[in-house]
């Protein structure tokens, strides 16, 4: 019999790694970046307290959205001035308490749903549907296993949740014909970059813009970059040796969607969580073994 290299992670199911042993450093972790990222917002303007009324006109086939316009809950949560500053508060003070409490049933509960109703005050505040905080309300799904082997089964789960999202998304451009026009690159790029353009004489981005417009061949090669990228992750179903890669291809792929698309979803940076090798979680576990303690009371 072989040797097992991890201490107590004896492998049970064929595929799946046994990473129980650090769920509470995986969950804390994944705290972190959403309080990150509620700074980020925070400086974007877009907490609940500094969203303004309901601007999204077309719900279409939304059924969370027709359930928080029925509900009113625009006018209670974000229209309220008093309301929308305790949203704004109990959206940061929940993961906090589960970050001490990672395997709290309440909290974990607690913190999933306002997870979707923050998505969806967001998107009900817009002009149109993004889908900017998906891969938080993805991995949120950690919180919900209660047994060590439905953890690891969840955990392996959302990382090939994530490869059928990405893989989805390039053969969707294949259907659709995207990958097959060239100046595809340069046609979104002015579509989307225009107004800024304009607006912006002065700034940095202008002159960044102003060269790949004298230059559009790179935006096009920069183009079928992401889209290979995106394609690159049905290596993920096959092994999980080239999982860095992976990794640095959702970095890379968010980056290219900014510079070439203006679309920031630098959310969707929390998606390199279920990439990570068990190798680098043992050694975070040997440099912070307090992201890893459990905390329990009597």
């Amino acid at each position: 019999m072989k040797s097992n290299k991890y201490p107590d992670t004896a492998t049970y199911i064929s595929g799946i790694r046994p990473v129980h042993p650090w769920e509470y450093l995986m969950k804390r972790t994944y705290i972190l970046f959403v309080l990150a990222f509620y700074l980020y917002r925070y400086y974007s303007h877009l907490l609940p307290h500094q969203l303004h009324g309901a601007s999204m006109t077309k719900i279409l086939y939304y059924p969370e959205l027709h359930l928080y316009k029925f509900l009113h809950l625009d006018e209670w949560l974000i229209e309220h001035p008093l309301m929308s500053i305790f949203y704004s508060i109990v959206l940061i003070v929940v993961p906090i308490l589960l970050f001490i409490s990672p395997k709290n049933r309440f909290l974990s509960i607690s913190f999933i749903f306002l997870q979707i109703l923050y998505h969806t005050s967001c998107i009900a505040s817009m002009t149109h549907a993004v889908h900017f905080w998906m891969g938080v309300i993805l991995l949120s799904w950690i919180f919900l296993p209660r047994k060590e082997k439905t953890f690891d089964v969840v955990w392996e789960g959302l990382r090939y949740a994530i490869c059928i999202a990405y893989v989805s998304a390039f053969l969707w451009k294949i259907i659709n014909g995207a990958f097959f026009q060239l100046d595809f690159g340069e046609a979104v790029f002015k579509q989307n970059l225009t107004t800024y353009y304009f607006l912006y004489p002065d700034s940095f981005m202008h002159s960044v813009y102003a060269f790949f417009l004298e230059n559009p061949y790179l935006l096009n090669i920069g183009t079928y970059i992401s889209f290979l990228l995106e394609g690159a992750f049905v290596i993920g179903f096959f092994s999980k040796k080239y999982d860095t890669f992976l990794i640095i291809s959702i970095l890379l792929l968010h980056h290219f969607l900014y510079l070439f698309v203006d679309t920031l979803f630098i959310e969707w940076y929390i998606l390199i969580l279920p990439f990570i090798g068990m190798k680098t979680w043992t050694n975070l576990n040997r440099r912070f073994p307090i992201l890893n303690h459990t905390f329990r009371t009597k």
